[in-house]
């Protein structure tokens, strides 16, 4: 999932991964809090922030919390199906990590649906995650 962002939102994300890659993922979740706080009515931009948030959270249920609130916000921005399928396959992925597994195979569906025929790699990487659960 690729969104146009201001430069203000994107030199705030590379300052929280590098945090994160720092080992400070603490600061980086800090970094993308006080971001998010600033974007309360930009849907489109927190969308962006949750995701790649969700990339440095190691907790499971905080993740699924994030990509729940990603895919959320995506909504609420009125972004196309498309542009939701990886925050979909995300959600699947959060549940498959907490062992709920029904809700992943659900999650992972409407990420095929979403995608439609044109993202051949998130279509790949689902049916994979799909057939791990079979």
């Amino acid at each position: 999932m690729v969104l146009p962002l201001s430069d203000g939102t994107q030199a705030a994300i590379r300052t929280a991964q590098r945090l994160a890659e720092d080992g400070d993922v603490p600061a980086a979740l800090g970094v993308f809090d006080a971001l998010l706080e600033n974007l309360v009515e930009d849907h489109r931009e927190a969308t962006a922030v949750l995701h790649v948030r969700a990339l440095v959270v190691d907790d499971p249920a905080e993740k699924l919390w994030t990509n729940e609130a990603a895919l959320h916000r995506a909504e609420l921005a009125g972004l196309p199906d498309a542009q939701r399928a990886t925050l979909h396959a995300n959600v699947g992925s959060s549940h498959h990590a907490l062992g709920n597994l029904v809700e992943a195979r659900r999650w992972y569906e409407r990420a095929l649906a979403a995608a439609g025929t044109d993202d051949v790699s998130l279509r790949q990487g689902v049916e994979e995650q799909l057939a791990r659960l079979r």
